[in-house]
């Protein structure tokens, strides 16, 4: 029994020991003492790392740029991915590789940890030593690059075309003028090209950024009456203002005589995807998409597509680095509620420019990976100018 008591108590006092340990330790990380001269190592170490970081960055940047070139062939793309992924562990092992040792040789992973010391400054005025914090935060590579990002499309409820309040991060979205949309011919107040712009004029405080997305609208299961000599005159069918003529006794003819102007109206047919009866319309440039459809003309297309006139509005993506607030009131989107957008699970490193749409999505978070780099080296300018080289 007395045995079993006093193993009770060593391991009692174990724990205890382990626990001031831990506590130790952990005190010790917040208050690292280091000499100047050891700080300016950390800092011109940190220093080259970043710059080299932004040399592989940017190079990957300009990988991407030739990748989402739309006359870059296949082959071309996949020797470019290459290239880049082998950039990508490049940038892993510069990461998770940086490190300190001090005279104690003590080891210090400060990006992949993140750091925390203090140095003594000899201060001329007082004539006394001055204690000078720094911080280098964690370089977290998961979310290296990573985007918070949301789409918003244009869908007027009840012809209402009020803007309405748009906050991000609590700032208040002015509502467009005529100024910001010179290219749609109707709608231009409303269109993702004028919301686009209003939204960029705020991002130097928001550090929200939007990027106007293609306008789309998709015709679906058009049924062509009439005899084969069926044909559309001026004025029965306008596409932003210029009149679609000729045979379009069949959906080919129809999508010929719509590309027959499309330097005109900016405007683009073809098959949708997988379909045979589907038409898609785009306007690669975002602006709205405006139609004028006569009643007889509306029988060409068996009904499908509504006489009168109609405007269809574009979308427009909203990007950050960091996680941001999205407020609206509006009757221009399905959206009133409250909401965080946060960053997504894409990081730098997972990224790729092996097709054209991978490599736009890439240059996007290749810049938000440059500005968190430019970031980090704002930690460490603090340190190299309170501790210069001896």
């Amino acid at each position: 029994m007395k045995f079993i008591s006093k193993l009770k108590i060593f391991v009692f006092l174990c724990l205890i020991n382990l626990t001031l340990s831990e506590a130790t330790s952990a005190a010790t990380q917040a208050e690292l003492r280091f000499t100047c001269q050891e700080a300016n190592a950390i800092g011109e170490k940190a220093e080259r790392i970043l710059i080299r970081l932004t040399e592989i960055l940017n190079h990957q940047r300009e990988l991407a740029i030739q990748a989402a070139n739309s006359t870059l062939g296949t082959a071309d793309r996949q020797f470019l991915q290459i290239t880049y992924a082998k950039k990508n562990e490049e940038i892993f092992e510069l990461i998770t590789r940086a490190s300190f040792t001090d005279t104690f040789g003590d080891t210090y992973a400060f990006f992949k940890d993140g750091l925390q010391f203090r140095t003594l400054r000899h201060s001329a005025i007082d004539q006394v030593n001055v204690p000078i914090n720094y911080r280098i935060e964690p370089f977290d590579l998961s979310i290296m690059g990573s985007l918070a990002e949301i789409f918003l499309t244009i869908e007027p409820k009840d012809n209402s075309y009020s803007f309405g309040n748009f906050l991000l991060n609590d700032i208040l979205i002015e509502a467009p003028t005529a100024n910001e949309d010179t290219i749609s011919v109707d709608g231009n107040l409303v269109s993702s090209i004028a919301i686009a712009k209003r939204i960029n004029a705020q991002a130097s405080f928001t550090q929200v950024y939007s990027e106007v997305r293609p306008t789309e609208v998709e015709f679906k299961n058009l049924n062509f009456t009439g005899n084969s000599n069926q044909s559309l005159k001026a004025g029965e069918f306008k596409i932003n203002g210029v009149s679609i003529t000729g045979n379009v006794s069949t959906l080919p003819n129809f999508i010929s005589a719509i590309n027959f102007i499309s330097s005109s109206t900016a405007v683009k047919a073809s098959l949708a995807i997988g379909s045979t009866e589907n038409i898609l319309l785009t306007a690669a440039d975002g602006r709205n998409i405006s139609f004028f459809l006569t009643p007889e003309a509306s029988k060409i297309f068996g009904g499908k597509i509504n006489a009168g006139k109609q405007t269809f509005f574009g979308k427009f993506k909203l990007r950050s680095s960091s996680p941001f607030k999205l407020k609206i009131n509006s009757s221009l989107f399905d959206l009133s509620e409250e909401r965080i957008i946060e960053r997504n699970q894409q990081n730098i490193l997972k990224t790729e420019i092996s097709t054209q749409t991978k490599a736009s999505w890439a240059l996007a978070q290749l810049d938000a990976a440059i500005m968190q780099t430019h970031l980090h080296r704002s930690q460490i300018t603090p340190i190299l100018g309170n501790c210069p080289p001896r």
